[in-house]
């Protein structure tokens, strides 16, 4: 349970990963998934799910078709260097105050301080992230969308909130 609350604090974070990887994959051979709590990059397909050449050149093609505005919206939503370093301090009081997961995007914008810009270039990246993601099922087959959405699945991306654990007397 730690790993999956961590995993959905560093969302926020990881947008800026995913862009990263976006923008700087352009001409690259695609790469597996990042490390743990890390969001990976939309135009890549999970392990074990593989596509013809001709998605290949779909997908890439959708890449390089978003690389600049997921650029410019993490350019927006990056953290000053006084905002990494507070990260682990927020993210124990989100533990500590048993922060939901809806709320989460919220209380980090908050405990973290962010601008105006930064909370819309967040907003742009989880846009541009769902615009990117459909995009890319469109190219797949009904298989291959079964098999991406039991993938998502198994990460714990697609589960909503639990419930409460009961505690042993």
């Amino acid at each position: 349970m730690l790993h999956s609350f961590r995993s959905l604090c560093l969302a926020g974070v990881a947008l800026l990963a995913l862009v990263s990887s976006l923008s700087a994959q352009e001409g690259r051979p695609q790469r597996g998934p990042g490390g743990p709590g890390g969001f990976r990059n939309p135009t890549e397909l999970p392990r074990g799910l593989e596509a013809t050449d001709e998605q290949k050149a779909k997908l890439a093609d959708i890449q390089k078709k978003f690389a600049d505005k997921v650029k410019a919206a993490q350019d927006k939503a990056k953290l000053t260097e006084e905002q990494q370093g507070k990260m682990r301090d927020v993210f124990t009081k989100a533990r500590e105050a048993n922060t939901p997961r809806q709320e989460m995007q919220a209380f980090m914008a908050k405990e973290l301080g962010l601008t105006d810009d930064q909370k819309k270039g967040r907003e742009e990246l989880t846009a541009l992230t769902a615009e990117i993601t459909k995009e890319v099922e469109g190219v797949l087959t009904d298989e291959q969308k079964t098999k991406l959405k039991e993938s998502r699945s198994q990460r714990g991306g697609e589960r909503g909130k639990r419930p409460e654990r009961k505690k042993s007397e």
